[in-house]
């Protein structure tokens, strides 16, 4: 399936799913499609992305397995074109700074140096997430 027919496949999912799991899914698919669809990209990343996208297994409709493909799309974006979901940098900064505050709680108070790890993660994720917004990396559909 190319961008366009993808994007209708999960257009038309939409329409009938009932289940919140699977609206969830389905919306950020559109999102992450109709994102892709309105970015000034050459016609060889058109055809990379389609090629991707054929790659992807669709065939299983089940929740987890869209989950899981809907992950593989976007860490394929993310290599590729370095196009990343919003608060990307900050999810990934805030993780590290728990991670480096624990690994410190060791030496000082862990109360206090998870919570210095995570601020600090948290503004330096916050600044990296504004400089992607800017050089317009950023696509417009939060992965949970």
């Amino acid at each position: 399936m190319n961008l366009n027919e993808t994007l209708d496949f999960f257009k038309k999912r939409l329409e009938k799913s009932t289940k919140k799991s699977e609206i969830k899914i389905d919306t950020k698919f559109v999102t992450v499609l109709t994102n892709l669809k309105e970015r000034a990209l050459t016609k060889k990343d058109y055809e990379l992305i389609d090629i991707q996208l054929n790659n992807l297994n669709f065939d299983d409709h089940s929740k987890k397995n869209l989950r899981k493909q809907l992950r593989t799309f976007l860490k394929y974006l993310k290599e590729k074109f370095a196009l990343v979901s919003e608060g990307y940098y900050t999810e990934l900064g805030m993780a590290l700074g728990i991670t480096f505050g624990a690994a410190l709680g060791s030496v000082w108070e862990i109360g206090m140096t998870i919570s210095f790890g995570m601020l600090f993660g948290l503004i330096v994720g916050k600044y990296m997430d504004s400089e992607a917004e800017k050089l317009n990396k950023v696509l417009k559909a939060k992965m949970k």
